[in-house]
């Protein structure tokens, strides 16, 4: 598909942004799969977890069984910190209470170094990501002009990601801002 080579094209993420918003509209739902699919097929050949997600959202928002988990990690907006520890800049993105229960990675696999930041000169650079408690810590690579104002988290069209929930549910992409690029 156009962009599966280029990994700083954004236009898909823009199409899935779209499609999460929709979930205001009563009974829909999303299924989040950039964790089970490839990096050059939108379309994932293991349709087990697709239906078993969106089944779990079905469940959940329409049938109103809330004790069936269906969202993954969801980033607090509100919850996006940053700040000196020791010699490394920060940035803290926090999630939404209740959905980075036992914050992991899919098998266990190191984390998918998918998160980038920017500062005033709206350039996006890729940080260090690591899992702390319920949050994730980017250490804010060298020559990105402080304060941070924005961060994404797999905002690109080839992102394979595996940062997920204790229910197995995958983080959706974000991002803070609202830029052109």
């Amino acid at each position: 598909f156009d962009g599966a080579t280029d990994p700083t094209l954004n236009n898909y993420s823009k199409i899935r942004e779209a499609q999460a918003g929709l979930r205001s509209l009563p009974y829909t739902g999303i299924a989040v799969t950039m964790d089970v699919g490839n990096l050059t097929d939108v379309h994932p050949k293991d349709k087990k977890p697709v239906g078993e997600r969106l089944a779990a959202v079905a469940l959940n928002k329409t049938y109103g069984l809330t004790a069936v988990a269906c969202l993954g990690p969801q980033p607090n907006y509100a919850g996006f910190t940053q700040g000196y520890e020791g010699n490394n800049y920060i940035a803290t993105i926090k999630y939404i209470t209740g959905t980075a229960n036992g914050l992991t990675t899919k098998n266990n696999t190191p984390l998918a170094q998918v998160f980038f930041v920017a500062g005033s000169d709206h350039i996006f650079r890729q940080a260090t990501a690591s899992i702390s408690g319920t949050t994730v810590k980017l250490i804010v690579p060298a020559g990105t002009p402080l304060p941070v104002i924005a961060a994404r988290y797999a905002f690109t069209n080839i992102a394979m990601t595996n940062l997920q929930n204790s229910d197995g549910l995958p983080a959706e992409p974000f991002r803070t801002d609202n830029w052109t690029n």
